[in-house]
């Protein structure tokens, strides 16, 4: 897998033999120079943008038919509430229980690093839609 991350002086990108560096990096991550972490499977990818109080993370998954789905994670407990996220690049939207922190952060991301998937304890809302330009 690899590791792509935002400092201050650029992106860096680290092939991950172990994953002590997704906590490393992750530990890093604010709203204003390091605000962004993505781990990258063979195929498939987590993101994830925000300060280590306030993120957000999604997925894409891709299809053999190189489709894809791409998710917004969230808590299982439900809200309807939308809180914003600050980052580097803008506000971005998210619903209550989809405002994370940094220990759900380094839960999900050291999952997905070790089993190429979503932990059970997270809901998935499917956000496709925003990310497939209409022809």
């Amino acid at each position: 897998m690899r590791l792509r991350f935002d400092q201050s002086d650029g992106e860096k990108i680290l092939n991950l033999t172990s994953a002590s560096s997704i906590d490393d990096a992750l530990e890093q991550l604010n709203s204003t120079t390091n605000s962004y972490v993505i781990l990258e499977s063979e195929y498939d990818y987590m993101q994830c943008a925000g300060d280590i109080h306030n993120l957000t993370i999604e997925v894409r998954v891709y299809n053999h038919d190189k489709s894809f789905r791409h998710y917004t994670l969230g808590r299982k407990e439900m809200s309807k509430v939308w809180h914003i996220i600050k980052c580097k690049v803008g506000p971005i939207w998210v619903l209550a229980h989809e405002n994370l922190s940094l220990d759900d952060a380094k839960i999900v991301f050291n999952h997905f690093y070790n089993n190429n998937e979503i932990p059970p304890d997270y809901n998935k809302r499917n956000v496709t839609k925003y990310h497939v330009k209409n022809n």
